[in-house]
């Protein structure tokens, strides 16, 4: 009967495509075996088990050790009933036909319509496979996808605007306590959509961990291409240029990012700003509280004055000193260079410059 069964897969169509096989390195079975028939068990069981799952998932073990088959199958929250049972189904069918006698195998298959979402199935003799903590840090389910083609914007802003949109599309998923499923759009140019999933029997710190470290694969280069994939068994994330799912469960726009400058003798060189000067008083006008030394007169005022008056000596400076704030009138002489060095006897540490005296 499970030959029969067997065969009567094998010779099923196959309605969708699957993304990738990974065969395990757990060994073979031998027809006939016990192995082959608790794995039978769970071809016809389990993708009944995940359509009736309010959150399409669901594990399943047949047997005992060391004949136990563990299975663990995971369809888009957004599928219907039938096509998550569709698509289990199907994945069962490729895994036994690209990986025969394999006693472990993982399927991530996707349907060629963006309007029937794919699935995740896996199965393994190991009795670690169903354990959440051993899949967040192995590499052995770890599958990538890259469009060969490259976005046609800055590599710079892209890049970004993908890390940008992945990074959301992480951690709604991870805060989605139920399904730990979020679809994102972002309207930038081109438009980016995102997909991120894990599953649900996941903590919302475990689901997080296992997308940031799927994220973090995303690297200069592949980040710009114009979709890719990362799967391991526990959670899976995917970028695309088009939407690939039903409905976007969020839309954001990206975060401001300027272009990069242009670099090398071509770029254009902006003028240097004028150097600062400290203002300074207009000079007919002394700063308030300071008086100016007749010294530092303007020359032609001292001039003027020496052209109309009669050169004659000036009295001494010590006798009396002009008031603050108060310039020497045109009649008195300019001041003389002995002038400056004079001092009143009675304060010789007084370090003023020397004032004329005033008209009476």
């Amino acid at each position: 009967m499970v030959g029969v069964l067997l065969l009567l897969l094998l010779l099923m169509p196959v309605p969708a495509t699957a993304t990738a096989q990974l065969c395990g390195n757990g060994g073979n079975y031998t027809a006939n075996s016990t192995y082959q028939s608790n794995l039978a068990v769970l071809v016809a069981a389990l993708p009944s088990n995940v359509s009736s799952s309010q959150q399409l998932f669901a594990t399943a073990t047949a047997g005992h050790s060391p004949d136990a088959v563990y299975a663990l199958a995971l369809c888009r929250d957004f599928a219907n009933a039938a096509w998550c049972a569709d698509c289990v189904n199907a994945s069962f069918q490729h895994a036994q036909q690209t990986c025969p006698y394999h006693r472990s195998a993982i399927v991530y298959y996707e349907y060629d319509s963006a309007q029937q979402p794919g699935c995740v199935l896996g199965y393994s003799g190991d009795d670690a496979f169903l354990s959440p903590a051993t899949s967040l840090t192995e590499n052995g389910t770890l599958f990538q996808s890259w469009n060969e083609q490259n976005i046609s914007s800055d590599a710079r802003i892209v890049a970004a605007h993908v890390h940008e949109l992945l990074t959301v599309t992480a951690q709604d998923a991870a805060a989605d306590m139920t399904r730990r499923l979020s679809s994102v759009v972002m309207d930038s140019v081109p438009m980016l959509y995102s997909l991120a999933q894990c599953t649900p029997d996941l903590s919302a710190d475990d689901c997080l961990a296992c997308l940031q470290r799927l994220i973090a694969m995303f690297n200069a280069t592949t980040s710009v291409r114009l979709g890719g994939r990362i799967f391991v068994l526990r959670c899976n994330i995917r970028f695309e240029t088009f939407m690939f799912f039903d409905q976007p469960m969020r839309r954001i726009s990206p975060s401001s990012i300027s272009p990069a400058p242009p670099t090398g003798k071509t770029a254009a060189r902006a003028p240097a700003p004028p150097a600062a000067h400290p203002a300074r008083p207009p000079p007919d006008h002394p700063a308030p509280g300071r008086t100016r030394p007749l010294a530092a007169a303007r020359p032609s005022a001292r001039a003027a004055c020496s052209d109309r008056l009669p050169r004659t000596p000036a009295p001494p400076l010590a006798a009396s000193r002009a008031p603050a704030g108060r310039r020497c009138p045109c009649s008195l002489p300019p001041p003389m260079p002995p002038l400056l060095a004079a001092r009143s006897s009675a304060d010789p540490s007084d370090a003023t410059p020397a004032r004329c005296p005033l008209k009476r």
